[in-house]
């Protein structure tokens, strides 16, 4: 568990993120941050995110490698507090909802091949953050009626995502919709509630972030 209070600011949040955007850092993250006991493990969970996520890019103008996003996730799951299951399901959260194409399988085979490599509690936890649907209002549903222990690795997502719509969003997005995006961003924060009082602080200035860009 992290217990560097000194990480858990908005500022140092950004720093990490900002290294995560450099390519081959994944590795040397895992080093400096991760707990030894796990090392084997986070390393094992990220190459099989790396396999399946394969060629898939971020959205945004920097062309950026699909699995920076999960990285960001997992950091911010550890410094949360969270065990080795939310950490590695941190990893391997967007597999079974995106990578069908990539790895050629289907739904329900990709919870298979996440069972025969990982433990059960890993693979169900993984299996609760896949979300299969395009209506935000039934999302949010869902996510409200998340277990406490998949809640934090959504704010995790959540909070990654939001800082991506910042610094490396889609390209074309109307001021409109970029608005429409922090508020549902603000809604799946306030789901996944409790939260530790920094990382609501530290949210709270990343939207705060996000709003002051519609006004340039």
């Amino acid at each position: 568990m992290c217990t560097d209070l000194n990480l858990k600011t908005i500022d140092a949040i950004s720093g990490v993120f900002q290294k995560i955007y450099v390519p081959t850092y994944e590795l040397q993250l895992f080093d400096e941050y991760a707990e030894p006991k796990i090392l084997v493990d986070l390393r094992d969970a990220f190459l099989f995110c790396q396999n399946a996520h394969g060629n898939q890019v971020r959205l945004g103008p920097l062309n950026r490698p699909y699995t920076d996003h999960p990285l960001m996730v997992w950091y911010l799951s550890y410094i949360l507090g969270g065990n080795k299951t939310q950490q590695l399901a941190a990893l391997l959260h967007d597999v079974v909802e995106d990578c069908q194409s990539n790895l050629n399988l289907k739904t329900e085979d990709i919870f298979v091949l996440l069972k025969g490599r990982f433990t059960l509690d890993i693979s169900n936890l993984v299996c609760e953050l896949s979300i299969f649907t395009d209506d935000d209002t039934e999302e949010l549903e869902i996510i409200s009626n998340f277990s406490a222990v998949a809640k934090l690795d959504k704010a995790a997502d959540n909070f990654a995502n939001l800082w991506d719509l910042i610094y490396d969003g889609p390209i074309g997005y109307s001021k409109e919709k970029h608005a429409y995006i922090i508020e549902f961003r603000e809604e799946v924060h306030s789901l996944c509630q409790p939260l530790p009082c920094w990382f609501n602080e530290a949210f709270h200035q990343l939207a705060l972030r996000a709003k002051r860009l519609l006004l340039t």
